[in-house]
């Protein structure tokens, strides 16, 4: 994570030796070349090709310039940013909003209700740029990594994930960090019970989102066993704010599969909708949507 909202660090993932790999530039986060820029450095680092990269994050929103930059540069490639691009006159306020984000997660803050910001463990495929976020697996192929969420100025969520390279600016322990991201995240997390045809599941929802990544609190299984009645139990994730359960028996099972490999979910962050069991030990992946990313 940044603590200078001025400079834009851009993560570049890319092929090396038929591996995938990640690369950091920085650049002036006002300059209308921000991520050539940082490409630059990236590829006086790294030697990379352009034709090597694949997915490419900013922090910051890319300019027109940028934007065509890149579709001039590279391949197709994903391009995702955690702070929208203010107009010429906002800077000022956008990077007043952009350091509260990133020195709340230094703080540890403790208003994280609401509209407030604070950290949250995001699920997410386990790909190049998660391995280069702080992050925790938790499946083979799914890992939690920690991201400043909140509000922006379009009223809509952005996050700011926590860099790797950035985590020994931050004057807390990172297993503190990871404590009240936990916490936050049971912030508005709501459980129902729900019934058809005779069969009863659950769902869960919280009013800020993200209600997918629940499932990875630390004391979910003894919580899901009491609710299902049983240690084993599926679960259903259709997008990254929706989370399905019943237990294994369950007739509800296929449903949950039809719903998950059907799922019309193409958002920012990179997660395949998923079916999972617990054994009563560990997680594992029962079905998944075929790639569509």
């Amino acid at each position: 994570m940044n603590l200078d909202p001025s400079t834009n660090h851009v993560v570049f993932v890319f092929e090396h030796s038929g591996k995938q790999e990640t690369v950091i530039g920085s650049a002036p986060t006002k300059a209308a070349n921000s991520i050539e820029q940082a490409w630059v450095e990236a590829q006086r680092k790294s030697g990379l090709a352009p034709r090597q990269v694949k997915e490419i994050y900013s922090e910051w929103e890319p300019t027109e310039a940028d934007s065509q930059f890149i579709l001039a540069t590279f391949p197709p490639v994903a391009v995702s940013y955690s702070f929208p691009r203010p107009q010429d006159d906002k800077w000022e306020e956008a990077f007043a909003l952009a350091l509260q984000q990133m020195e709340e997660a230094a703080r540890q803050a403790d208003e994280t209700e609401g509209d407030g910001i604070g950290p949250l463990p995001v699920l997410r495929n386990r790909d190049p740029l998660a391995r280069n976020m702080v992050h925790r697996p938790v499946t083979d192929h799914l890992v939690i990594c920690l991201a400043l969420v909140g509000k922006t100025p379009s009223n809509t969520i952005g996050i700011d994930y926590v860099m790797k390279n950035r985590l020994a600016e931050i004057p807390v322990p990172e297993a503190e960090i990871w404590e009240d991201a936990f916490a936050n995240l049971t912030v508005g997390l709501r459980v129902n019970a729900c019934q058809e045809q005779g069969e009863t599941f659950f769902t869960l929802e919280r009013k800020d989102g993200f209600a997918a990544s629940a499932w990875t609190l630390p004391d979910f299984p003894k919580r899901a066993a009491e609710w299902v009645q049983s240690r084993q139990f599926i679960l259903a994730f259709p997008n990254p704010n929706l989370l399905f359960l019943c237990a294994s028996t369950s007739t509800m099972v296929s449903q949950f599969t039809n719903m998950v490999v059907t799922s019309d979910y193409t958002g920012s962050i990179n997660l395949t909708p998923s079916v999972l069991e617990f054994d009563g030990m560990a997680f594992r992946i029962l079905a998944q949507r075929p790639d569509q990313r």
